[in-house]
């Protein structure tokens, strides 16, 4: 019976609306410790759980952390704007909720860019041509802090249609090179963003406790109002992630769509570990 509701919800991801939400895994039947085990048990089921970071974590804490030199989203409370994870699938599974805010949003990528089709077809080449994307230390010694290519934010591959979207990374690399983002990719993504806006193209909950979230990162987005944090440790919010990496019936996408591109990644769109790794 799991091999079968497993297989039902990878074809939802995969081929579906791209989002599932499952719910039931309530903190009334199940310690707070088990949902760790539970949430890695379904991601081994579902692919290859990939280094998130350059410390290798699989299993990763999105929860506020003082020490956030890089300024990794998920280690902060603000406002996350719609964008994609790099891997396959993102996995999310909560553990506590906030005092206030942090509501999710996931959002159709495939029915933002009909509606730029039908409405701004102009504005789809500097989003397929994309930007140099900024890796935020999460780079090794042969690797340079910003990608030497242009990573798309819309792809084409066998007539697949993918999304990968990172605003801030752009840029940040715009920021470093000292060189402008150029004024019609910075058209195109303002109109992507208001888009995004558009309650037609998106879905809103707010995941309680033992809530498990799995979308696929090449058709569809995900957003997350700023929080406030209860002041006692253990009430602070805090999520499980997974990046998850597909062996099997994966969406072909432009090798581009990977910002990091490393064999000792783990995975398409995983960050390689090291060994002294950068702070993150």
């Amino acid at each position: 019976p799991l091999d079968a509701f497993m297989a039902d919800m990878m074809r939802e991801v995969q081929q579906g609306y791209g989002v599932v939400v499952l719910s039931g895994c309530t903190r009334a039947r199940y310690a707070r410790e088990d949902f760790t085990v539970i949430f890695w048990i379904l991601g081994l089921l579902l692919g290859n759980p990939i280094s998130q970071s350059s410390f290798g974590e699989r299993l990763a804490h999105v929860r506020y952390t003082a020490e956030n030199p890089n300024n990794r989203s998920y280690r902060s409370t603000r406002e996350l704007i719609p964008h994609t994870d790099t891997p396959d699938v993102l996995g999310l599974m909560c553990v506590q909720g906030a005092k206030s805010g942090g509501l999710s949003t996931s959002l159709s990528a495939l029915a933002v860019h009909n509606e730029i089709l039908a409405t701004r077809p102009e504005l789809l080449a500097p989003l397929y041509r994309g930007y140099p994307y900024h890796r935020l230390g999460q780079h090794l010694p042969d690797q340079g802090e910003m990608t030497d290519y242009n990573v798309p934010i819309f792809s084409n591959t066998d007539g697949n249609v993918s999304c990968m979207y990172v605003r801030h990374m752009m840029v940040k690399a715009a920021e470093t090179s000292g060189q402008p983002l150029p004024a019609d990719l910075n058209e195109a993504m303002d109109y992507f963003d208001s888009l995004t806006a558009d309650r037609r193209f998106a879905l809103e909950y707010l995941l309680q406790p033992g809530d498990i979230f799995f979308i696929n990162n090449r058709t569809a987005m995900h957003s997350r109002t700023e929080y406030e944090d209860y002041d006692e440790p253990e009430r602070k919010r805090d999520l499980l992630r997974l990046w998850i990496d597909l062996p099997v019936g994966r969406r072909p996408v432009a090798a581009e769509m990977d910002p990091y591109q490393h064999p000792s990644s783990g995975g398409r769109g995983g960050v390689a570990p090291q060994r002294q790794p950068a702070a993150h």
